[in-house]
């Protein structure tokens, strides 16, 4: 992307895959956190999940790139709550939050241009 080459791990988030995710924690810079965020059922869970992963040792110094997925739908999880739960875990992590829907691939693009300009800085 814009020259730049990424090595990405797609994880399932399966409660019985994430026990697996720490193999894929050393040397990493970044993680891409995907929520739906019209999945009211599982809310709970997935900031319980965005949680323990920034608290997560090995991740203490990585960026985190949240994308709220199906934001042409109602959406139930809000930029702002992701924030605030982000900086309580850890304040001084590089954070991004964005809407996202594959129906419009700037919304992508804004999330990657954030990731690009991370990675120079």
């Amino acid at each position: 992307y814009n020259d730049k080459t990424f090595t990405v791990w797609d994880l399932s988030g399966n409660v019985n895959v994430r026990n697996f995710w720490r193999c894929y924690f050393m040397n990493t810079k970044y993680v891409i956190y995907v929520i739906d965020s019209n999945d009211i059922a599982r809310k709970e869970i997935y900031l319980s999940v965005l949680i323990q992963l920034s608290q997560e040792v090995e991740l203490i110094r990585c960026s985190f790139l949240i994308l709220l997925n199906k934001s042409e739908l109602n959406m139930h999880i809000s930029i702002d709550e992701i924030e605030e739960i982000i900086k309580k875990s850890y304040s001084k992590r590089k954070i991004a939050v964005f809407s996202c829907t594959t129906r419009k691939k700037e919304s992508i693009i804004e999330a990657f241009d954030w990731l690009i300009k991370d990675d120079i800085s």
